[in-house]
C-alpha cells in the first residue's frame, strides 16, 4: 500500500470516548472551549494525539449544560503537534481536527511517516477513516518524499 493512500477503513474508534490528558484544563463554556495545556494527550481508538495546548471547540447548549462528545466541532492543537495512526505518524507545528469529517490538518513544516519512509510538504490533510493522506506544496516549497519500494505492502 503506498504511503499515502490506502483503500482499508481505519478504526478511528468515533463510538469511543476521547481521553485527554494535562497538567491543565480551562472550561470556557459561553465560548464553547476546552482548553487543555501542558503535556496533553489525547485518544480515540487507535488515533492519538500530543501537543503543548489543545482547543475543543463544541456547540454550547441553549440550556446552559456542557453538551456530550457528538457536540465537538474541532480540535486544535499547537505547539508541536504528533498525531499516530497504527504505524503511522504526522508531526507540525499545527493540528486542526475535524470531527465529523474525521480529519486532520497539519501545518507548520509537517512530516508523514510510515516506518522508514517519509514525505514532507506545506500542509498535511489526513483522513482517518479512510487511511488516506494529500500532501501539499507551494511554490517554494515542493512535496518532498522517501519511499522504499517494496516496503511497507
Amino acid at each position: 500500500m503506498p504511503l499515502w493512500c490506502g483503500t482499508a477503513p481505519a478504526d478511528t474508534g468515533t463510538a469511543e470516548p476521547i481521553r485527554i490528558t494535562a497538567q491543565r484544563l480551562e472550561l470556557d463554556h459561553p465560548a464553547g472551549k476546552v482548553t487543555f495545556s501542558g503535556s496533553v494527550r489525547a485518544e480515540q481508538g487507535d488515533v492519538v494525539i500530543l501537543c503543548s495546548e489543545m482547543q475543543v471547540l463544541y456547540e454550547s447548549t441553549k440550556e446552559g449544560t456542557i453538551p456530550g462528545p457528538e457536540a465537538i466541532s474541532e480540535i486544535l492543537a499547537s505547539g508541536g503537534a504528533v498525531i499516530r495512526q497504527g504505524d503511522r505518524e504526522v508531526r507540525g507545528e499545527k493540528a486542526r481536527f475535524f470531527q465529523k469529517e474525521q480529519k486532520v490538518v497539519v501545518t507548520g513544516n509537517p512530516m508523514l511517516t510510515e516506518g522508514p519512509q517519509t514525505v514532507q510538504g506545506v500542509t498535511i490533510t489526513f483522513f482517518l477513516d479512510r487511511r488516506r493522506f494529500v500532501v501539499d506544496g507551494g511554490k517554494e516549497t515542493p512535496v518532498r518524499a522517501l519511499l522504499f519500494p517494496g516496503k511497507g505492502q
